[in-house]
């Protein structure tokens, strides 16, 4: 749903955002050099029973829209600034533009016509853009602001257990440092603001990477041969590893996208007994690393049970990899509270955001 149309969607207009993003992406630059404007996707649940929504975390995402703009202008990316009524002005129009894609979600939701007794919650993606555009007098920009949402329409169980399956994840990277120096990072590259450009510039690592059994690519930082390979972030997710002593780690905040959930489990972490510590997260470590998990804004918290890494690659573009991690599982880690994963995914999906 693109609200330059506002019109009632079809089923087959509800594409990812991923490429409505792209599609996006593409037609600025067809009449522009500048591409990566400020984006983010927010989760919204939609309760069939009480017909309310929940939105989580409006007012970071929209902050964080703010900080990105910031963060270009400050490396360099862009001359000016929108004046502050522009953006005092947009985020007005932002959260009205929600309101309305929201709207159109409930009408759809009406399509759902069974509901059992326990999956009574239709979990929304709303993207929001902010498209940067000169003024005729150039001295100026204006914010377009275009908004999506996607769902499945699937009415999925509500509450504190973690319904996430575990997943694997492969390292980003390649034998040898020129390799390593060939593939896409965002730590070089304003890794505090969310663009739009990432879809595009990471699409060499998920084609090199990213098979059906993958979680998530994990970007990384140094060279493995010298021993010093850190572990920064997944594509679209944060990553948090426990460790001995009840220590939760993750990468430092200079060298990653500051997720939603990410800053949820920071707040409320020491709440179940663990130190945070922001730093290096060295592959070398990871006999100490007691659990690894993601965090995503729509899935909220998932599991990792395998970490590998890539040993070398075929002409022909195949991977050879190995493992390095596996969790230590009991075949019952959905039902363990003492699990990070699990106690924090029940403090997040149970108290007010």
């Amino acid at each position: 749903m693109d609200t330059d149309q506002m019109s009632t969607p079809r089923s087959s207009e509800l594409t990812s955002p991923r490429e409505w993003l792209e599609f996006c992406e593409a037609k600025k630059q067809k009449t522009s050099k500048a591409s990566g404007d400020p984006y983010t996707v927010l989760r919204c649940d939609f309760s069939l029973e009480s017909r309310e929504w929940r939105i989580w975390g409006m007012d970071f995402h929209l902050n964080r829209m703010k900080q990105s703009l910031h963060t270009l202008h400050d490396g360099g990316r862009m001359s000016i600034l929108p004046s502050q009524q522009m953006l005092d002005d947009s985020l007005v129009t932002t959260r009205r533009m929600i309101d309305g894609l929201l709207l159109e979600g409930e009408m759809a939701t009406k399509s759902v016509s069974t509901v059992s007794a326990d999956r009574t919650i239709i979990v929304f993606m709303v993207t929001v853009l902010w498209e940067m555009k000169r003024t005729p007098t150039r001295n100026d920009l204006k914010i377009q602001i275009r908004g999506h949402a996607f769902s499945t329409l699937q009415a999925v169980t509500p509450g504190s257990h973690n319904q996430n399956d575990p997943v694997k994840v492969v390292l980003g990277c390649l034998p040898g440092s020129e390799a390593a120096q060939s593939l896409p990072n965002r730590y070089q590259h304003l890794p505090q603001a969310k663009l739009s450009s990432w879809c595009r510039e990471r699409r060499p690592l998920e084609t090199l990477f990213k098979r059906n059994d993958i979680g998530d690519v994990i970007l990384t930082r140094g060279s493995a041969e010298a021993g010093g390979l850190e572990l920064l972030e997944g594509l679209t997710s944060n990553l948090f590893v426990v460790c001995s002593d009840n220590v939760l780690r993750t990468a430092p905040s200079s060298f990653v996208l500051g997720g939603y959930v990410r800053q949820k489990i920071l707040d409320c972490a020491a709440v179940h007994g663990y130190r945070v510590e922001e730093g290096s997260l060295f592959l070398r470590d990871s006999s100490t690393w007691k659990e690894v998990f993601l965090t995503s804004s729509i899935r909220l918290i998932i599991p990792v049970n395998e970490i590998i890494v890539p040993i070398s690659v075929s002409t022909d573009g195949f991977v050879e990899t190995k493992s390095v991690w596996k969790a230590r599982s009991d075949g019952r880690s959905r039902e363990r509270e003492d699990l990070a994963t699990n106690m924090l995914y029940y403090r997040l999906t149970t108290k007010q955001q």
